[in-house]
Parts: C-alpha cells; structure tokens; sequence
C-alpha cells in the first residue's frame, strides 16, 4: 500500500491527496501522472487520448510537479526511516548472535581446559595406588579447545587460519646484473635455510 492509499485516513490534506479546488476528474489525471514511471505529459496524453495543452494547463494549474516533488521526499523519509528500523533490527540480531557464539567458544575453552586438567591429574595418578583411568583423549580435548578458539575468533572478526598470498613477480624489467644480484641473495637465503 502506498502513502498515496495511506494519506486520506490520516485526516491531514497532503499535496498528494485531492485538492480542494481540484475536480475529481483532473486528480484522477494527476494521480495517473503521479504512478507513472516517466511521468511525462506527451507519454499520459497518449495513455489518456487527452490533448497535452490540457494536460499541461492542468499540470500548471494544480501544480503536478510541485506535488510530484512532495510525494517522492516523502517515499523517501518513508524508505529511509524502514530502512533504519531494518538495519537497527539486523545489528541487534547481529548483536545477539555475536553474544551467543562468544558464549559457546568460551563454554568450549572452558570445558577444553578443564579436561586437560583431569587429563593431567589422570596422567600423574598412573603412579599412585588409585590411578585414575580418563574418559576423554588429548585428540578429543584438542578438537574442543580447538572449535572454541576458532569460533571465538571468527566471532571477533579475526582470521581462523594462516594464509599465505603468494604474489607474481615480474622480473622483465630487471637487468642482467640485477638479477644475477637476485639469484645470489636467494641462493644465500636457501643456504640459511637448510643449516
């Protein structure tokens, strides 16, 4: 439903809305002007097998553009505050999303660390006269401390992985000494490596 539909339930005259002084008939060819998409006279005389004088005196007449002009910033305060609303809407989705992910990483890192640490007891009772047997494996700790730092990390926005760009280089515009110089620095640089 437009604000067009809208306008006459509100009580309040809006340039949009029959005028006062305007006959039924010529709001009828404003409002075919109005829901247009070109919104040009020549094109309306033609859908209303009217004269474009007429059309035109009318247009003067009841000040179309004037109207048309009101109609669209007012569209627009339209779409823009739904806009708003929806964006304010997402970010409070986002929001709570991003509370609730941060809450299961860190219950995840929680619950990790606590098993590594009856790991470890598990592991120095082995001794003792009551060795404790575990119930869970470092492999399954790992895969829990491992999900909660990840999914905190890509909650916050941080990469979860190392990567590594590899960029081409172009080596046409570099002379023969220059690269000669290059071989070198690289096979020093390999050396360094392997010791």
């Amino acid at each position: 439903m437009s604000l067009f539909e809208l306008s006459g339930k509100s009580g309040k005259l809006v340039p949009w809305d029959k005028q006062v002084r305007e006959k039924p008939e010529e709001f009828k060819y404003f409002h075919s002007y109005l829901v247009s998409k070109e919104r040009r006279l020549d094109k309306l005389s033609q859908e209303l097998n009217l004269q474009e004088s007429y059309l035109k005196d009318l247009s003067r007449k009841n000040r179309w553009e004037e109207r048309v002009a009101a109609y669209d910033v007012s569209q627009l305060e339209v779409t823009t505050a739904l806009s708003v609303e929806l964006l304010s809407s997402k970010e409070s989705n986002v929001a709570h999303m991003t509370e609730k992910h941060l809450y299961i990483a860190q219950s995840a890192q929680e619950v990790g660390m606590v098993a590594l640490k009856y790991l470890h007891e598990c592991i120095k009772s082995q001794n003792s006269d009551e060795p404790k047997k575990p119930i869970i494996t470092g492999e399954q700790i790992i895969k829990i401390l491992d999900f909660g730092s990840r999914l905190e990390r890509l909650t916050l926005g941080e990469a979860t992985a190392i990567t590594e760009t590899k960029k081409t280089v172009d080596y046409s515009k570099l002379s023969n000494e220059e690269l000669a110089l290059f071989k070198q620095l690289a096979e020093k640089s390999r050396n360094k490596e392997d010791e």
